[in-house]
């Protein structure tokens, strides 16, 4: 891991959404996530597989990136997909913050 420049106490890690690896590594020591990600076919899954390595490294908040509007009903897949991991978040076991900006 490296040192964020101007950041006291910041670590960055690489890694990507299909290494299982790198985000195991990337949770070490780690007690809150900010979830965000990209839009992409796979990103339910993505976050899904992000979530897994978070319950098992015992964070204890995720902030999510979410939008507003995101609903299972919605008429944009974008929508429904970040409602899906929304609810993701909200079983747990950590508490949770969503945020949900305009676009």
């Amino acid at each position: 891991m490296s040192r964020a420049v101007g950041l006291e106490g910041a670590e960055l890690a690489q890694g990507s959404f299909e290494d299982d690896a790198a985000i195991a590594l990337a949770f070490l020591g780690v007690d809150v996530l900010f979830l965000a990600g990209r839009e992409s076919p796979h990103a339910v899954d993505q976050h899904q597989r992000v979530l897994k390595h978070a319950r098992e490294a015992d964070v204890h908040h995720v902030v999510k990136l979410s939008a507003l509007g995101a609903s299972p009903t919605s008429p944009v897949v974008l929508m429904r997909e970040h409602h899906e991991v929304d609810e993701e978040v909200r079983r747990g076991p950590w508490s949770w913050t969503l945020l949900r900006p305009h676009l």
